[in-house]
This record gives C-alpha cells, sequence and structure tokens, in this order.
C-alpha cells in the first residue's frame, strides 16, 4: 500500500511541472529537457553494462545521443522532414566504431562495448528524440500531453490492475511481476484515456482514430517497458536507478514511450498526414 501511496504522491507533484514544460515551454527550452533527460536516461542503461566502472565510452554515447537530439530539432527547425534521416545515422555510427578503433579500453571487449554505445544511442536517444519531432507538428503540444497521458495511464493500468487481480504470469523469465491480468487492463485503460483525450482536448482525431491510437500505444508501450525488463534483468537488477521516488530510474519510467514516441509520430505522419512543423520560439 505504501508502494501504491508513493506512486501516486511522486505522480501528482510531477505531473503539473510536466504540462507546464510541454504546454506552455519555447520550443529550445522543450529541446533542452528532452535532451538532458535523454542524458540521464541514456547514463542509467550504459550502467546496465559498465556496472559503475567510469568509461569514456559512457561520455561519447551521450554525446553522440545529443548530437541525434539536436539533429531532430534542427530538422523541425528548419521546417524540413524526411523519414530516414541517414547522415546522421552514418555519422553517428561511424563515429562509435572509430572511437573503439583509437581509444579502446580492452580490444577483447571492443565488439561489445561498441554495440552497447550504439544500443543506447538508437534504444535512448534516437527513439525518444522523435518527442522534438512530435511538439514540432501541428498541434504538436496536444500530441505530446496525449502521448503521455496514454502511455503513463496505461502504464498505471497494468501496475494497479496487476497488483490487485493479477494471477496469471505474462512472461515470467523477463518480468517476474507482470501478469496477464495487469496487462489487459494497462491496455483498456489506455484505449479509455485515448478517447477521453479526443473528446476533451483533441477534436482533430476522429473517434476511430483515437481507440487505434489507445490500443496500439496500449500494446507497444508495454512492448517497451519488457524490452527494458529484459536489459535490467541480463544485468541482474530491479531498477535502472533511484531517481524517480517509488518509480526507480529515469528510464524505468520512460521504458515504454521510447516505443510509443515514434508510433505515435508515424501514425500521424503516414495514417493522418501530418507532414509540416510549426515549431515556435
Amino acid at each position: 500500500m505504501r508502494l501504491w501511496e508513493g506512486r501516486l504522491k511522486t505522480a501528482l507533484l510531477l505531473a503539473p511541472l510536466l504540462y507546464l514544460l510541454v504546454a506552455y515551454s519555447p520550443s529550445a527550452f522543450f529541446f533542452i529537457f528532452v535532451a538532458v533527460g535523454i542524458a540521464v536516461a541514456q547514463f542509467e542503461f550504459y550502467g546496465l553494462f559498465f556496472r559503475g566502472r567510469p568509461s569514456p565510452s559512457i561520455l561519447v554515447g551521450i554525446l553522440l545521443g545529443f548530437l541525434v537530439v539536436f539533429g531532430f530539432y534542427d530538422r523541425a527547425s528548419s521546417g524540413a522532414f524526411s523519414t530516414y534521416p541517414s547522415g546522421l545515422l552514418a555519422l553517428t555510427v561511424m563515429s562509435v566504431l572509430i572511437y573503439e578503433l583509437f581509444f579502446h579500453a580492452e580490444i577483447q571487449n571492443s565488439l561489445a562495448e561498441a554495440s552497447v554505445i550504439l544500443l543506447g544511442i538508437f534504444y535512448v536517444a534516437w527513439l525518444l528524440g522523435y518527442l522534438v519531432l512530435l511538439r514540432g507538428l501541428s498541434n504538436g503540444r496536444l500530441f505530446v500531453l496525449f502521448l503521455f497521458l496514454t502511455t503513463w495511464s496505461g502504464d498505471a493500468g497494468a501496475y494497479y490492475t496487476g497488483k490487485s487481480l493479477g494471477k496469471r504470469k505474462l512472461y515470467p523469465s523477463v518480468s517476474p511481476n507482470k501478469t496477464v491480468e495487469g496487462a489487459l487492463g494497462g491496455w483498456v485503460v489506455s484505449i479509455l484515456i485515448a478517447l477521453v483525450s479526443k473528446i476533451i482536448f483533441l477534436p482533430m482525431l476522429s473517434t476511430t482514430d483515437a481507440i487505434r491510437l489507445g490500443a496500439l500505444m496500449g500494446v507497444v508501450g508495454q512492448v517497451g517497458d519488457l524490452v527494458e525488463s529484459i536489459f535490467k534483468r541480463s544485468a541482474g537488477i530491479k531498477d535502472s536507478g533511484s531517481l524517480i521516488p517509488s518509480h526507480g530510474g529515469l528510464l524505468d519510467k520512460i521504458d515504454s514511450l521510447t516505443f510509443n514516441t515514434p508510433v505515435l509520430f508515424y501514425y500521424l505522419i503516414l495514417i493522418k498526414g501530418y507532414g509540416s512543423f510549426t515549431l515556435t520560439v
């Protein structure tokens, strides 16, 4: 019961601040906010592999992660859109490999270390960097709020349903505490919140779109959660950190967003035809 109360208190304290950042902050400030959050999440991710060992590889990964997010911000600022920024991709991969070639600590670990650095960049920075692109779309601030509400309400629905009604294990080898009942509860909550969001502040979405997005994000977000769980399971730890009281590390809180953010963005681009950016200073 204390954990439930702690989670609710933390959410109630952070939600207004997050709302103000998303709804009212200038685009440059939001970019900085996202970039700092991604850097923290990358640091937590790299901690799963380096296990407290200081390594310049962590700094390299975080700096290249910042470059990726800045590239997304610059793309949105210019008003251009490309579904595959290949130049940024090539530069990122080449930079990591050149770093390993000339600055490796132990040559026998170069393959594993380069792979981890790249995964931290693309799994954390690249996927979450779509927050910048999403907010830059027409009505993007509303869609970012929709993303957060639908994703985290689904997480909460899965957690509380699982705690109250969960009996059948969902994927015990990866996440022993997750249940089928919890997953279904989270999925239903995601759909309901998507519909409520459409009614209250997203009239440009049809009811069909809201149901589709809620159902899609309700599944994909839980897959993102399980992906982080398998990484933590591999590292033998329960939480990626302790930054957020009663929730764990920042990566623990945003693991569902890593998958849901690009999914929502590309739904809007490819299905709804949103193709122009409207960044404001």
